[in-house]
Parts: structure tokens; C-alpha cells; sequence
């Protein structure tokens, strides 16, 4: 079976994203090739909900109106959150979307157990910060792993929608570097837990049988 590859090529995103510098212990991306946003994440049925607060480390922002949040794998954008109104407040929700199973030789996002990073756009600076940690409602660093699941589309015709999409509690902050610990568990909400386990530590190319 051939490597499994994947539908789209390098977004402008990431070509200035390796431009990155480090500027007062912060890496700060000029954002020379974006259009004052991250790209649209190309949605598949595979999902998973994150909500919280982005909260900020000493000296860090806090969001405003027009600022971002992005999921990136493999230097891919696969979730958006944006900030919009006069009464910013800290709350986000991203949805972040993964590998469809049902497409050969496409890998459109991560799969369950692979580690997808965050990315903040500072709208007033015009700066992309790679800068951005995960925390549990606890407020200890957290091993954010994957844990999305293929879900059926939104049941809009019934008299309350219902969406299935797997969701967890976890929070962001902003001026701190990725990594380190805390677990790769659930961090609250509905989504249950994700085990880390070197055995999901996948290649990029991968095969599939059905």
C-alpha cells in the first residue's frame, strides 16, 4: 500500500511560522506571508471539542478582539478559535479536526494519541507566538494528546440540536513553553481520558488496512 500523504501543500502559515525568532524568551513569528489570520482547517468527521480559559503568563497579552487561537499538526492548521466582539473575554472553544480513517493515502489531521501543538496571533502586534501551554483546570502543565473521534454530523433537525463531538476541559497559557508535565489524561468535560503510550507514536506516512 502506498505512504499515505496529504491533500494540500504547505500553507504560507508555515512557511513564515520557520521564520520564527525569539524575542525577550518569547518566539515570536513575523507573519509576513498571512493575511492577519491562520488558515481555515480543512474539517473532516473526526473531532474533538477543547474548551477553557487562555490565560496569560507576566508580561504576556490577554486576548482581544481579532487575536487567535490555532491547533497545528505536522505544521498544518487543524482547529481555529478567533476572538471577536467589544467584550473580549478569556473563554475558547476550538474544535479540532483529525485523520479521516476512511481516506487512503490522505492524512488530513492527527489521529488519537498524537500531539497537536497551539499557536496564539497577537492581532494588535501582528505576531504569531508559539509560546502557548496547556494546563489542566488544576493549573498543572498538561501532556496534550489527541483524542478525537469520528462522529456523525449535528442533528440539526431535531428540535434541540444535538452535537456528539467529544469535548474536554482544559485551559491555555499564554508566554510559556510547550512540553514538560502533567498527564496525557482527560482534563475534564465529556471526552474522557487518552492514554499516552509510545505505541501511538505514529510515522507520518501511514498505512491502513481495511
Amino acid at each position: 500500500m502506498p505512504p499515505r500523504t496529504r491533500t494540500r501543500t504547505r500553507t504560507p502559515t508555515a512557511t513564515a511560522l520557520r521564520a520564527a525568532a525569539c524575542i525577550g524568551g518569547a518566539t515570536l513569528v513575523a507573519p509576513a506571508a498571512l493575511a492577519q489570520q491562520f488558515d481555515t482547517p480543512l474539517g473532516t468527521s473526526v473531532r474533538e471539542r477543547l474548551n477553557g480559559q487562555l490565560l496569560s503568563a507576566e508580561g504576556a497579552p490577554a486576548p482581544e478582539a481579532g487575536d487567535q487561537i490555532a491547533a497545528f499538526f505536522e505544521d498544518e492548521v487543524v482547529g481555529v478559535f478567533s476572538y471577536t466582539g467589544t467584550n473580549t473575554t478569556r473563554a475558547f472553544e476550538i474544535v479540532i479536526f483529525g485523520d479521516d480513517p476512511d481516506t487512503r493515502g490522505v492524512v488530513e489531521g492527527p489521529s488519537r494519541g498524537d500531539r497537536v501543538e497551539f499557536r496564539f496571533f497577537d492581532a494588535s502586534a501582528n505576531q504569531v507566538r508559539t509560546d502557548v501551554g496547556v494546563e489542566n483546570p488544576q493549573g498543572e502543565s498538561f501532556n496534550y494528546r489527541y483524542g478525537g473521534e469520528e462522529v456523525p454530523p449535528i442533528l440539526d433537525d431535531l428540535p434541540i440540536p444535538i452535537d456528539l463531538t467529544p469535548s474536554r476541559t482544559l485551559n491555555m497559557r499564554l508566554g510559556v513553553t510547550q512540553g514538560g508535565g502533567g498527564g496525557g489524561g482527560g482534563g475534564g468535560g465529556g471526552g474522557g481520558s487518552v492514554r499516552e503510550s509510545a505505541s501511538r507514536e505514529r510515522p507520518r506516512e501511514r498505512e491502513r488496512e481495511r
